[in-house]
């Protein structure tokens, strides 16, 4: 009995030896919250936890008090935060400290992708969770408003997010609109860093990169954008064997629009975004502005983009506040392009939309009229709403040559001509002219190879009159892409050029024309 009980302890011990040896391996050290920081010590934060790249959703959020005594000034003070998530993690927000502006509101919002409290002075932005609302003047903080039920929003665009984290059968993404969010050659760009994996090393930890290797993305943005935001992918395109060709052929998943809120093309970027949602395509906006929200009229402007986003069923991107945080405060070049930090700045307000967060999905009904957000605001006239790309001039004095594109740059234009070969270009050098015309045109664009500089004089073509001046290229840039040539204002001024039709006559340089697009009126 003496050996099996001696036996029976050895046991008991090896067991329990064993447990604690599990217990150490699995609990310790024991968890600790996982602690973001924000504010303006934002770009030195350390890397966001692998944790909240989890695909998780929020369960509850609450704390970040407005901290009275430590505020001073246009500085504002929030209490520590708690972020609760389904998988069981709850993550501590540290005190943060943010400035708001003078004379005016601001609104802050806890950002849905990494954590970290961001200030707005419009509170369109889709990607964060309101917190609460100033009202500052004369240097001081007047007015606090702190919400006290801080609720999740849904998700408008919930397929992309469920390929993406579900399903992982991978996303077709169209970049349209603004230069803003044209792609840079040489250097990571806000695309790079939210869906090359390749820049997964560099911005992975830092809650950016999707680290998806199965997400393509073609922009139809340019450095010299057409006003017509894109309705060059909108419309039919003629192949030379006669048939018609359409660019969702298959069709893309997400959408990302810039728009220049100060641009007055609201019927146009509604159209272009029509379009899309009616193809069952999901849509982030981006509100593009070339100033800071306070200045004069620009408010109502985001208030009209949120009504579209609201009625077409979009997300809604607010870079600005992101763009304009301290530690972003150079985040344009000096030829107002973004810098790097610029481009960080982008990712992170779009990413905020797209981020890792289980979402509900809004339900939304898409509108039965055509555009109840431009007609509401009065600006429902003849607008352009469908593209059609002629290639060959109806005659021209240049030279036919080759032309080599990649297909990165590729313009959506030459997907439907099949001009990604060879002797796709018309060289025009000083003097020389293509000819074209339109039986139904209301305004026109001209697609150059930009890899070469020039200046170009678009004129009628019975008396010489001169419609527009152009200009573009720059020596070594490997891209097609749109050049703005007759506005349907300018256009309107001649009705008889249907018949007679224009001269596109170089003046200086060496014009690398592939064809142009003209613009139709809807008539449906």
């Amino acid at each position: 009995m003496r050996g099996k009980a001696k036996g029976a302890l050895h046991l008991v011990l090896i067991l329990s030896i064993a447990a604690l040896l599990i217990y150490g391996k699995l609990f310790w050290p024991p968890p600790s919250p996982v602690a973001s920081s924000a504010g303006q010590q934002r770009a030195a934060q350390p890397a966001v936890d692998k944790r909240l790249l989890d695909y998780a959703a929020i369960e509850a959020v609450s704390g970040f008090e407005y901290q009275l005594a430590h505020s001073e000034g246009l500085q504002m003070v929030f209490g520590e935060g708690y972020v609760s998530f389904d998988n069981g993690v709850t993550v501590t927000v540290d005190e943060t400290t943010v400035e708001v502006a003078d004379n005016g509101e601001t609104h802050i919002m806890l950002d849905m992708q990494n954590l970290t409290l961001s200030t707005f002075t419009a509170p369109v932005h889709r990607g964060g969770i309101q917190l609460a609302s100033v009202i500052a003047s004369g240097g001081e903080i007047r007015e606090v408003i702190q919400n006290r039920e801080l609720d999740i929003p849904a998700t408008r665009i919930p397929r992309t997010k469920e390929k993406l984290w579900e399903d992982n059968t991978g996303i077709r993404v169209a970049v349209f609109g603004s230069s803003l969010l044209h792609p840079l050659e040489h250097e990571a760009d806000w695309a790079d860093m939210i869906f090359n994996p390749a820049y997964h090393h560099e911005y992975g930890d830092l809650g950016l990169n999707l680290s998806k290797p199965n997400v393509v993305v073609h922009h139809y943005t340019g450095i010299s954008p057409s006003a017509h935001f894109g309705l060059v992918q909108m419309g039919q395109g003629i192949r030379e064997d006669g048939d018609t060709a359409h660019l969702f052929d298959p069709a893309y998943d997400l959408a990302i629009v810039g728009y220049d809120v100060g641009s007055g093309q609201l019927a146009v970027v509604e159209n272009l975004i029509r379009q899309l949602r009616q193809e069952d395509i999901e849509v982030i906006l981006v509100a593009v502005s070339s100033g800071e929200h306070g200045r004069e009229g620009e408010s109502s402007a985001y208030q009209t983009l949120n009504m579209l986003a609201d009625i077409w069923g979009t997300e809604l991107v607010d870079p600005w506040g992101y763009l304009n945080h301290g530690e972003t405060q150079h985040a344009f070049e000096a030829d107002g392009r973004l810098s790097l930090a610029g481009q960080q700045a982008l990712a992170q307000a779009i990413r905020s939309v797209l981020n890792n967060r289980k979402q509900r999905a809004e339900e939304i009904e898409l509108p039965e009229t055509r555009y109840p957000v431009a007609q509401s605001h009065g600006q429902l006239e003849s607008i352009p709403a469908y593209a059609e790309v002629m290639f060959e001039p109806l005659n021209h004095s240049g030279e036919h040559t080759g032309g080599q594109v990649d297909d990165l740059y590729r313009n959506p234009a030459l997907r439907w001509g099949e001009r990604n070969v060879s002797n796709y270009i018309i060289e025009l050098r000083p003097g020389q002219a293509a000819y074209f015309k339109h039986p139904r045109a209301m305004a026109v664009d001209l697609l150059v190879d930009l890899s070469s500089q020039f200046t170009a004089d678009l004129k009628v073509a019975s008396d010489g009159v001169i419609l527009d001046s152009v200009s573009g290229g720059k020596d070594g840039w490997h891209e097609i892409g749109l050049i703005k040539g007759i506005s349907p204002e300018r256009y309107s001024q001649f009705p008889f050029l249907y018949e007679i039709g224009f001269h596109i006559e170089v003046t200086s340089g060496t014009m690398k024309l592939v064809g142009t697009v003209f613009y139709v009126e809807d008539e449906q």
